[in-house]
């Protein structure tokens, strides 16, 4: 059939081949800050858009894949992260697209996902960006997290496939045994939907499971720097106890030590009666 088509028409074949499909094959590809390429796992979140935001919704080891939120975040399932929101990769690898979130400041150029850290003590609205984890509340911005993008491989990749899919939102303050934690099942259809307030009970727990991560997180993560200190301190017991080793200064000798006297032309030390 290709061979009917005259110069004119191959022509805008080609083109139309170079400038509509090839751009969304490509757009496959994921790409940290720094310019290097993700993982396999790290697949557009709107795929349908020549480029998108990147969250971990392919993995093929069984652990369950991040949740994209509507304004291009992932919000982490897999343990210990549960509830843990992160900025990953665009499939424009300058990162110059309009489609790229670009929240945090250009210094930070990792090849690997960016903490988004709630700053609470400001308002609900509050965020910042930490390579860490560690407290960067002095540098919040105010941020619309939109809302959950939940799918049917939401879950895992490895699920079967099935009309419906159920995803569950965990979030764990991580401090006591009387922090609260909130559990909701949500349920979506195969096509990827919003979750929004009024749409349904499934729905509405979802919501306050990420009302929960939104008070809740910031708890995680000053656990985990405890936790982190806690372990630098165990790694050096002798610094912790004893401080670190200093140099005494030369003293001088007790005054009722005697000293040694050496005769002249002798090798025998005497002491003086």
């Amino acid at each position: 059939m290709l061979l009917n088509l005259n110069t004119t028409q191959k022509a805008l074949l080609w083109l139309f081949i170079q400038v509509v499909i090839l751009p969304h094959t490509i757009a496959r590809q994921c790409y940290w800050r720094n310019g290097a390429s993700t993982l396999g796992e790290q697949q557009p979140c709107f795929p349908d858009k020549e480029n998108s935001p990147c969250c971990a919704t392919n993995k093929q080891n069984g652990d369950p894949n991040d949740v994209c939120t509507s304004n291009g975040l992932c919000v982490a399932q897999v343990e210990p992260y549960t509830g843990l929101v992160l900025q990953n990769g665009c499939t424009d690898s300058s990162w110059n697209s309009s489609d790229c979130l670009s929240i945090c400041p250009d210094s930070m150029k990792p090849d690997y996902g960016i903490h988004i850290l709630p700053c609470p003590d400001k308002s609900l609205k509050h965020w910042c960006c930490s390579l860490s984890g560690s407290d960067c509340c002095d540098s919040a911005f105010e941020l619309d997290m939109g809302t959950l993008m939940l799918s049917s491989n939401s879950t895992n990749s490895n699920s079967s496939a099935s009309a419906s899919a159920t995803v569950t939102a965990t979030v764990t303050a991580g401090t006591s045994n009387e922090s609260p934690t909130c559990n909701g099942d949500c349920h979506a259809a195969s096509t990827t939907v919003a979750v929004g307030a009024g749409v349904g009970a499934g729905l509405g727990a979802c919501l306050v499971a990420t009302l929960c991560l939104l008070i809740f997180q910031r708890r995680m993560y000053r656990k985990k720097v405890q936790e982190m200190k806690a372990l630098q301190a165990s790694a050096f017991p002798y610094v912790q106890q004893y401080g670190p080793f200093v140099p005494k200064n030369p003293v001088e000798m007790p005054l009722n030590q005697r000293p040694t006297v050496f005769e002249i032309d002798s090798e025998r030390p005497v002491r003086p009666e």
